[in-house]
């Protein structure tokens, strides 16, 4: 009961973010974005993976792999000691010491992959000059994360144990309003919209979100008051 009323709570909060994220794309269409050079890569990125993903054996272990290590790296953030690791193309595990939600969906939310390309050219742009392959950067980020979205949408068809353990409505919520979010910073990234206008979005779309709530509580509350009187 806990966990669903936590879901529920969490709603308004998923509205506003879809709304932010929709403020961040109509900023970005107003200035004409879409046609910069770093989105197109950003796109191309994205075209490249699904046309690969619908002509081409669907890479099972690799995606495995990326779950696990998912699962893995989340637990060693929250102080958590990881065992042994099983990967297979139809499934695998992880030995962890302790679980929480963020480490149970880490693998539907968090773009492995994609995080290892930010990683290699964040720690490349330290010893190099790389804004001369930033093109190829966002092409690759758009790619691995394409495989994170088509992935996550293809395991979360079928009855996950991860998405269970928390309940479906909180695991849901968080999950799509993890993903919408990160939706909003790529597109952050690839134009000229910064992070300041996407997080005073989201912070005045939440707040107008639960004041609404609120306020149909309210009148709720009174109708119930007036009928009983």
């Amino acid at each position: 009961m806990i966990r669903f009323l936590a879901g529920v709570l969490l709603l308004p909060l998923c509205a506003a973010v879809f709304r932010a994220t929709g403020d961040v794309l109509a900023a970005a269409s107003l200035d004409g974005e879409f046609v910069s050079p770093p989105l197109c890569a950003f796109a191309g990125g994205f075209a490249a993976w699904m046309l690969a993903y619908f002509l081409f054996k669907a890479p099972m272990r690799t995606y495995v792999f990326g779950h696990e290590m998912t699962h893995a790296v989340w637990a060693l953030l929250f102080g958590a000691r990881v065992g042994r690791m099983r990967v297979g193309k139809n499934g695998g595990s992880v030995m962890l010491s302790k679980t929480n939600l963020l480490i149970s969906l880490a693998p539907y939310f968090f773009p492995f992959y994609t995080m290892l390309v930010v990683g290699v050219y964040a720690l490349a742009d330290c010893f190099a000059d790389m804004a001369r392959f930033r093109l190829a950067f966002l092409f690759l980020v758009a790619f691995t994360w394409g495989f994170h979205v088509t992935f996550t949408f293809s395991s979360l068809r079928t009855r996950q144990p991860d998405v269970m353990e928390h309940g479906r409505l909180l695991s849901w919520v968080v999950i799509v309003l993890l993903n919408v979010a990160e939706v909003g910073v790529w597109l952050v990234c690839t134009t000229s919209v910064t992070f300041l206008f996407y997080g005073a979005q989201l912070w005045a779309r939440a707040a107008g979100a639960y004041m609404a709530v609120w306020g149909a509580v309210e009148k709720a509350a009174a109708w119930v008051v007036q009928m009983a009187g």
